[in-house]
């Protein structure tokens, strides 16, 4: 029996603790531009009963994008 659904895909993205303020997606987004990171899409986690919050990315260059952080202390 069919679902009806096309195909799943999966895709690889970056899962980052950031600081839950102002700014610090922002943040994020300008190292990866700095590194010539292109962003895919975001999706943020927000944290919840002391867990991080969490940023999802997808790049077009995860190894660029992970040196990058890497780099920056993020």
């Amino acid at each position: 029996m069919e679902s009806g659904v096309g195909p799943a895909v999966e895709t690889p993205v970056l899962s980052i603790d950031v600081d839950q303020r102002p700014g610090a997606v922002r943040d994020m987004s300008v190292m990866m531009a700095d590194a010539r990171v292109n962003v895919k899409y975001v999706y943020l986690c927000p944290g919840q009963n002391g867990t991080p919050t969490r940023v999802v990315v997808c790049v077009d260059d995860l190894d660029r994008a992970i040196e990058a952080i890497t780099i920056n202390g993020a």
